[in-house]
């Protein structure tokens, strides 16, 4: 699953970190055995599940999902299109 980083995570925050991980940052979700992590999120830099990973905190990180600019929702599968008003 790929997250996007909602605000700036520290090292002063997360003493392991090499660096500060940015707001808006794109992290990808371990999908490994955590063996018992409770707190927070094991997470890549890379969507091809290589490189560094480490620790962020839950409440730092949101599903990444593409916006939808006019913020209208296209309509289900089989579901008719409203019709324009001829008023």
């Amino acid at each position: 699953m790929k997250y996007m980083v909602n605000r700036d995570v520290t090292q002063e925050e997360c003493d392991w970190l090499d660096e500060t991980i940015k707001k808006g940052t794109i992290v990808y979700k371990f999908l490994g055995n955590t063996y018992g992590l409770t707190e927070g999120i094991m997470v890549f830099l890379s969507d091809d599940q290589q490189g560094p990973l480490f620790q962020l905190p839950e409440d730092a990180l949101s599903p990444n999902q593409p916006l939808q600019s006019s913020g209208r929702r296209s309509p289900k599968a089989g579901q008719a299109k409203p019709k324009a008003s001829t008023k």
